[in-house]
């Protein structure tokens, strides 16, 4: 139903429906995805409401306000899995390329460490890379303030889970170039090691 969706404009008045210029105003300023906040409405079913959200997120709407409290949970938990898989990939890279150099410079045997780490550090950025990525709300963060400039107060009530869209090209970047590292540094170490 139209009147549960609500869509504003960021620093505008907030109101429950457009007519006549307003809708026009507001297809006109559709392409202007930082302007805009959608609500997800409670009073839909699930699969509504995914549908709904999936195609807020696909638009790259800036601000998605989820009232319906199942599908809340639902994408908190996979946003922090999104960001359990970036945090353990870049941890691992980093601990996989420290640890090959440790063993470089001290007479300690750290090939077996540095090859964990490099498979864990492979594996989480393989996994966010293939199935994560290509969802559309894995451009969104959980926002735990939910004080956003130019959006009402009256709209985010104290049980809505709020996202706000987030560049995350500089993330992708960060886990896959510090596991495709560690990959070379920890093959490389193996060979020289079996290859004695």
């Amino acid at each position: 139903e139209e009147d549960e969706v609500f869509v504003g404009e960021a620093g505008g008045d907030f109101e429950d429906d457009y007519e006549g210029e307003e809708e026009d105003e507001l297809e006109e300023d559709d392409d202007d995805d930082e302007d805009f906040y959608v609500v997800i409405s409670a009073d839909k079913r699930m699969e509504e409401a995914e549908f709904e959200m999936e195609d807020a997120a696909a638009t790259q709407c800036k601000v998605l306000v989820v009232e319906h409290e199942k599908l809340g949970v639902h994408v908190s938990q996979a946003i922090a899995a999104g960001n359990f898989l970036h945090k353990a990939a870049v941890l691992a890279g980093l601990s996989a390329m420290g640890s090959s150099l440790v063993g470089k410079l001290l007479p300690v045997r750290t090939l077996t460490i540095a090859l964990s780490a490099g498979a864990v550090s492979c594996s989480c950025a393989a996994m966010y890379n293939f199935s994560w990525q290509y969802d559309p709300v894995c451009k969104y963060q959980a926002d735990r303030e939910g004080d956003i400039p130019g959006i009402p107060a009256a709209v985010i009530k104290p049980s809505s889970v709020v996202l706000v869209r987030r560049d995350d090209s500089v993330r992708k970047q960060l886990h896959s170039a510090l596991a495709l590292s560690s990959l070379v540094v920890c093959g490389f170490q193996a060979w020289r090691h079996w290859s004695r």
